[in-house]
């Protein structure tokens, strides 16, 4: 009598394994390429609009410093109605019971 032997049968088990974990490996591996393309669209995104942000802020401080020159609070000051000042001013009068800042008087 022949034995009959579980090499084949054990060929065939480690073969399925072996498929099935293959199979399992290029599953994962397309789901994480996915996820990091969507990923990478979503950072391109912020990205974008980190730059427009900073467009925005550039054209703000650019805004900002021409409103803040002298030259526009002048022109502003005068069509609100301000007029220039004749007299000299003293940062303290030692003269007045409390130090506040006042007109010189001379």
């Amino acid at each position: 009598m022949i034995k009959k032997s579980n090499c084949p049968k054990k060929y065939k088990t480690l073969f399925l394994c072996t498929l099935v974990l293959f199979v399992t490996a290029i599953g994962l591996r397309i789901y994480y390429s996915s996820n990091m393309a969507v990923r990478n669209n979503e950072l391109k995104a912020l990205y974008d609009q980190k730059v427009d942000l900073e467009k925005a802020v550039t054209n703000l401080t650019y805004i900002d410093s021409g409103l803040s020159s002298l030259k526009h609070v002048e022109q502003r000051a005068s069509v609100l109605g301000f007029v220039p000042m004749n007299g000299n001013l003293r940062a303290l009068d030692p003269y007045a019971a409390t130090p506040v800042a006042a007109l010189s008087q001379r």
